[in-house]
């Protein structure tokens, strides 16, 4: 499959790109009861990493085996290809100001803090929630000041993160999906989603698959929270990444080139791009034309909002969904 696909594989800055014009190609590729994307990951990170000979002691070095198809990939959909992989934390301009790793880590938590305190009015159960946690997250915050070192996030201030994150606020965590049909129901739908507001198609929409497995911990951390009190989170096999933004990362993107920060230095591009780790990271485009027949496929298999939501929001947005979805249709069938 590297081999077939090679030649219209193209390096760009923190990920492979690679573009396919028609929805049964791609159907055919990310079918999920086959290894498709699974091996074009694995043999994409083989033939792209220089490969290490193994030492047989008295019988000299002989080449590393080629891989098994084992690594562990992860899913995301874009409504349209000319977005980044940019926390939403992030977007919007909110940081066109030279900002350093401690205001972005500090102004998240005092964020946190503050929608905790709002969900106590509303009577929002808030998972793994104790005043015990509570104490060492405002004790965590007075000594910020003083203490910061460029740390990763606090254990005590994840959980609060990973559930703010699922409800609509602003976070440095990307939504993900261990299934491959969640991310492309995201994909499709906010394609249609986005011409009905504002009659405009983009050219393509894209599904990233991200190489899990050989992430670097340091860098960018899985989060995984317990689903039991998060049924998006359940329904949709999702995880989150949490990317740490230290200082090297800020003053390669904002000193060297005397330049306000903007968006897409703090994606998950940037990111892999910095620590050249770009072939953990493919990008698909598909002509967004074709998001009505993906939508199709992906209904047809109940990969809808009536699945990854549940309950009586997702009954209103899947009716909201097929209508949206009719109307693209007899537009550009």
């Amino acid at each position: 499959l590297y081999n077939i696909y090679q030649q219209k594989l193209l390096k760009k800055n923190g990920y492979y790109q690679l573009t396919i014009e028609s929805i049964e190609e791609f159907l055919n590729l990310v079918r999920p009861d086959k290894q498709n994307l699974r091996e074009l990951m694995t043999y994409l990170k083989f033939f792209v990493e220089p490969q290490k000979n193994i030492d047989l002691g008295p019988l000299g070095l002989v080449p590393s085996p080629p891989p098994t198809i084992s690594d562990e990939i992860i899913f995301r959909g874009h409504a349209n290809s000319d977005w980044f992989l940019t926390p939403s934390f992030f977007r919007g301009g909110n940081i066109g100001y030279h900002i350093s790793p401690r205001d972005i880590l500090k102004k998240e938590y005092e964020n946190l803090i503050e929608f905790q305190k709002l969900c106590d009015l509303t009577g929002v159960q808030i998972p793994a929630d104790s005043l015990e946690r509570r104490t060492k997250q405002q004790g965590i915050i007075n000594r910020f000041d003083s203490e910061f070192s460029g740390d990763f996030w606090h254990d005590d201030f994840i959980e609060i993160g990973a559930f703010a994150q699922h409800f609509g606020v602003p976070t440095s965590f990307l939504d993900w999906s261990r299934h491959i049909l969640t991310a492309c129901y995201f994909a499709s739908m906010g394609v249609m989603d986005e011409y009905s507001k504002s009659k405009k198609l983009a050219d393509h929409f894209s599904i990233f698959i991200l190489n899990n497995k050989y992430l670097n911990h340091n860098h960018i951390r899985n989060i995984e929270p317990p689903k039991s009190l998060n049924n998006h989170i359940s329904h949709q096999q999702g995880l989150l990444t949490l990317t740490k933004i230290d200082t090297n990362i800020v003053n390669y993107l904002d000193g060297i080139n005397n330049r306000s920060t903007i968006d897409k230095d703090l994606s998950l591009e940037s990111v892999l791009h910095f620590y050249q780790v770009d072939h953990l990271l493919l990008k698909i485009n598909v002509p967004a034309i074709l998001a009505y027949e993906l939508f199709d496929y992906c209904n047809s298999y109940n990969f809808n909002a009536c699945n990854l939501f549940r309950g009586i929001n997702g009954t209103v947005q899947h009716f909201n969904d097929i209508k949206t979805y009719e109307r693209f249709r007899h537009k550009f069938e």
